[in-house]
């Protein structure tokens, strides 16, 4: 959702890459790399973002974000916010944006096809309906989860 949540007036197009700004406390999504603008109109590159298949978007951190102590803090507030909605969810599928009416159109229909994507994949692999605690740590999935965790820190 922090992609959605960017201001953007465009239709994004899956497998395009796009670049994501900061500017002041907003973040704008763009077609046009930093490299092509005449004149900084940005205060930091956050990075590079692409809209995969199944609607979700990845995001790789610029260099210098990524070493931004306080972009990292800010996103890992964004991440225990998150993890919040999913504790409070009945259920995982319950906690799905939907329909985001505070969203602008295009990113209400992403977010919107997200969800429906992310269904989906919850429904194939058998945690749609379970809550949070369950699909991530007493189910199959969630051992799996755990076992990538171990692998990617350790």
């Amino acid at each position: 959702m922090f992609v959605l949540e960017s201001r953007f007036s465009f239709k994004p197009v899956r497998g395009r890459k796009y670049w994501l700004y900061r500017y002041g406390e907003r973040f704008q999504l763009s077609p046009v790399f930093p490299q092509q603008w005449s004149v900084p109109t940005f205060d930091q590159v956050i990075g590079c973002c692409e809209l995969h298949d199944d609607l979700a978007w990845t995001l790789e951190l610029s260099e210098e974000t990524a070493r931004d102590a306080v972009f990292l803090a800010y996103i890992r507030t964004r991440r225990e916010t998150l993890e919040q909605v999913l504790q409070a969810s009945p259920t995982l599928e319950a906690a799905l944006p939907v329909y985001v009416a505070s969203l602008p159109f295009y990113q209400r229909v992403f977010a919107s096809a997200l969800a429906n994507s992310l269904g989906r994949s919850m429904q194939l692999a058998g945690i749609a309906q379970l809550n949070y605690q369950q699909a991530v740590y007493d189910s199959e999935y969630g051992r799996q989860i755990s076992l990538i965790r171990s692998i990617s820190n350790g």
